[in-house]
């Protein structure tokens, strides 16, 4: 009996890091309506993401659940049939810092340094 409950408790656990997604399927005005196989991952009063290559264009909260679609009211930004709407919000659209090669800044610092510019070493450090 407790490894029933510990198994409970464990996949418990595990179901709300699986996200819910959608595709938009029509859009008239500000009503959104979204398809999808598993709408019993979503509520009514959820916010929902509307995502364009990896990135949040739109946001709206769930009006209806029915069994194939979901009605949403969009919020805010624009919905587009054919794009991805998720209940979790997307990294925001900062681009990580390009990856430099070590060898080139390593490079770079000696000569900076025997030339004496001490406004680029300190750049560096």
């Amino acid at each position: 009996m407790k490894s029933l409950a510990a198994y409970l408790f464990l996949v418990s656990g595990l179901i709300p890091l699986f996200a819910w997604e959608g595709k938009v399927f029509d859009v008239s005005g500000k009503k959104v309506t979204i398809a999808s196989s598993q709408t019993s991952g979503v509520r009514g009063g959820t916010r929902l993401y509307v995502v364009k290559d990896g990135k949040e264009v739109g946001q709206g909260r769930v009006g209806n659940v029915f069994h194939t679609k979901v009605e949403m009211a969009l919020v805010s930004g624009v919905a587009e049939k054919g794009l991805v709407v998720t209940d979790k919000q997307p990294a925001s659209g900062i681009s990580p810092p390009p990856k430099t090669d070590p060898a080139a800044t390593v490079a770079s610092l000696y000569e900076a340094a025997t030339n004496g510019d001490t406004n680029a070493v300190k750049k560096y450090l």
